[in-house]
């Protein structure tokens, strides 16, 4: 007796993906595989422009030698101010120094990057990034989520790949976090 349940089930299920839910799931799943090959295929001129990048950050960086890896530390700081992707310089990093000395490189210019943007976010900057923020529900939402768990809250913004690295440096400049537990948080 179950067994004609479960089948009877499973052909209701199958029953709704007849007709115009199957048409409409059909025509979805086409606009999404047209949206996904339009934008591959204009990440290809976009990933030729990236790849060049690193490649230069590496022939330029290597030709420096050991002292190398510290010049790419300050220049990945830099970009972080100026909101260039850090896996850029991630990359850069491992390709020029290999995995340790490239992981020592890229640790240090993204602390120095994270520092620098956070203070320059609760200084300097303050006024551009409260623009650039006003009425935010996600702002607010952080700011309160620090408020209440800064080091917790900033650790897990810093491990989720979604939130923007650079622009976040700047934000949690107008939170209440303290600067120790938000370095601390970034570095680790």
């Amino acid at each position: 007796m179950d067994d004609r349940a479960d089948s009877r089930d499973e052909r209701a299920g199958l029953s709704l993906l007849t007709g115009w839910p199957l048409l409409v799931l059909l025509l979805l799943g086409a606009a999404g595989l047209a949206a996904g090959l339009l934008a591959a295929w204009h990440y290809d001129a976009a990933r030729d422009r990236i790849l060049a990048t690193i490649r230069a950050i590496v022939d330029w960086t290597e030709g420096l030698g050991p002292p190398g890896a510290f010049v790419l530390a300050v220049t990945f700081a830099i970009g972080c101010v100026v909101l260039i992707p850090a896996s850029i310089f991630n990359v850069a990093a491992g390709f020029a120094f290999g995995f340790v000395g490239g992981f020592l490189s890229a640790a240090l210019g993204s602390a120095l990057g994270a520092a620098a943007a956070f203070a320059l976010g609760r200084t300097v900057a303050r006024p551009w990034v409260e623009r650039w923020i006003a009425g935010s529900r996600r702002f607010r939402l952080l700011e309160e989520g620090v408020r209440r768990e800064g080091f917790k809250i900033v650790l897990l913004c810093r491990l989720s790949p979604i939130m923007p690295y650079d622009l976040l440096n700047y934000a949690f400049g107008l939170t209440p976090v303290s600067f120790r537990v938000y370095l601390t948080a970034s570095v680790i």
